[in-house]
């Protein structure tokens, strides 16, 4: 995100000049033994102008460690967890040749939880270094932040796949367009999905509660009307996502919404749709098939769909029990 503004003289400049490096004259073979913060911010930049990722996350992990409330670190990290994850060229192509297809969308969604986390620390003021309104730490995090939350909404299942899972109730495409795979669903997956939902629910609102103070941030301290049109139109883009978020929210707070349904005895339905039969046996293969899902404890379904006043009762009638 940001470049190496200092540079060397003296012997580091000799040493450069014969084509050697001063960090890599005296890196240590032991990032987490190293305890000199400063050492390992400029290591990590050093890591980042060669495109060494991988590294540079490592290294600016155990500034972190070290000192959680540092913002340059935490800037840091962030920018390594998103360039090991989505190489800066096909960003650049991506945008060039208007070609989303060549960004992981698995990819991003794995550095998007570091970049908010980090980024979030900095505006939200808990960091120091940084300025909270800084414009570039602003910018990435109200970009990424907006997608992180779409993220967590078309995971459905919560098993950190977004690319064309067939489990989950919203398929996003290569495009990153999003095809509807809400029909003939069973009550596992859609109860799956209920709970992911209402986990998840308090980190969405968070990430489109700043992701408006970014905004602000951002806009109260561009002076170019140009570049204020440009970002203008970029965030119009971002009004369809915000849309798309706030319309998931909305139906997940409700099982009338998410099940079609408030009545508890047509939740059978759903179970009859799974293939269960109404015997002991059935029973035990529904229930095997929660677990799987990660459901072990009824009061979470009770909690993710409060409309179904009764409808375990009416899953127990449906088997007999």
């Amino acid at each position: 995100m940001r470049e190496v503004r200092k540079k060397a003289w003296g012997i580091g400049l000799v040493l450069l000049l014969s084509g050697c490096n001063v960090f890599s004259v005296f890196n240590t073979t032991d990032v987490s033994q190293e305890t000199n913060v400063d050492y390992l911010l400029g290591l990590g930049e050093y890591y980042i102008q060669n495109m060494e990722y991988d590294k540079a996350y490592e290294v600016y992990s155990r500034a972190v460690d070290l000192e959680p409330e540092n913002a340059k670190a935490l800037e840091g990290q962030a920018t390594a967890a998103l360039y090991r994850e989505v190489p800066y060229t096909n960003v650049i192509l991506a945008i060039v040749k208007k070609d989303s297809t060549r960004i992981s969308r698995n990819g991003l969604y794995r550095a998007a939880g570091t970049v908010c986390r980090n980024m979030l620390k900095i505006i939200s003021g808990g960091a120091k270094g940084l300025a909270s309104n800084d414009v570039q730490v602003n910018t990435v995090f109200f970009l990424v932040g907006n997608l992180y939350a779409v993220f967590l909404e078309l995971d459905s299942n919560g098993n950190g796949n977004v690319e064309n899972d067939t489990k989950d109730l919203f398929i996003l495409n290569k495009d990153f367009t999003v095809d509807n795979n809400t029909t003939n669903r069973s009550f596992v997956d859609l109860a799956q999905a209920g709970i992911v939902f209402q986990k998840r629910r308090a980190t969405i609102l968070v990430l489109l509660s700043y992701s408006d103070v970014s905004l602000s941030n951002i806009m109260g301290q561009l002076v170019s009307e140009q570049t204020k049109n440009l970002f203008g139109s970029l965030t119009e883009g971002f009004s369809a996502i915000r849309s798309s978020v706030e319309e998931i929210l909305a139906m997940s707070a409700s099982a009338t919404n998410l099940l079609g349904t408030n009545n508890p005895d047509q939740v059978t339905n759903l179970i009859v749709q799974g293939g269960y039969p109404q015997n002991p046996a059935g029973y035990t293969a529904f229930t095997n098939d929660l677990a799987q899902a990660g459901i072990t404890n009824w009061h979470e379904v009770t909690n993710a769909f409060p409309d179904l006043v009764g409808g375990l009762d009416a899953i127990s009638n449906y088997f007999g029990l």
